[in-house]
């Protein structure tokens, strides 16, 4: 009988995807959900599904302490008219007490409600996040640090969140 003492360590890996069909009959103009997912339904052709379709993988690691890690990558189409995977997380966090914590390299922005998971698209209750809001910032990620502090104030949960980093996006093959 082997007894284990202090926190115990662990692996998860997940996946995900997205297979869908958008149909546009406006011959002018092609559909597209953000700025950076170049859509092919209307002018190019009347069915396409490249506007939301994706596939993600997912691994974290959890010491059973203070340490975390998560690698998540995912394929999707892009202004390159590539479905070429890139890697939409890949960060080390510690937690410093209950409420403090550090994280670095490349981190989902908090711009958004369900910024977390809006490329895993059946976790949305509509087909695709509003266009109005979230295409305008179609940029869902960032390489640097950041910091997040939770507190109360009465009966409301809050965090707060820091972040410095930057991000870029290839507008070509080139």
């Amino acid at each position: 009988e082997v007894e284990r003492s202090g926190p115990v360590s662990s692996w998860t890996f997940g996946g995900f995807g997205t297979l869908s069909a958008v149909h546009s009959s406006e011959k002018q103009a092609d559909y597209a959900a953000n700025p950076l997912n170049p859509g092919e339904a209307g002018a190019t052709r009347d069915w396409s599904h490249a506007v939301d379709s994706r596939l993600g993988a997912q691994l974290s690691y959890n010491d059973g302490g203070h340490w975390s890690a998560v690698l998540q990558v995912v394929a999707e189409r892009n202004l390159t008219h590539s479905w070429t995977p890139k890697v939409e997380w890949a960060n080390v966090q510690y937690q410093v007490s209950p409420e403090l914590s550090l994280r670095v390299g490349r981190i989902a922005l908090p711009l958004f409600l369900s910024g977390d998971y809006r490329k895993a698209s059946y976790a949305l209750t509509s087909v695709r996040t509003p266009v109005e809001l979230y295409a305008a910032i179609p940029i869902s990620n960032s390489d640097g640090i950041d910091a997040s502090y939770r507190w109360n104030f009465g009966n409301v949960k809050n965090t707060t969140q820091v972040l410095f980093g930057g991000t870029s996006v290839p507008l070509s093959d080139d």
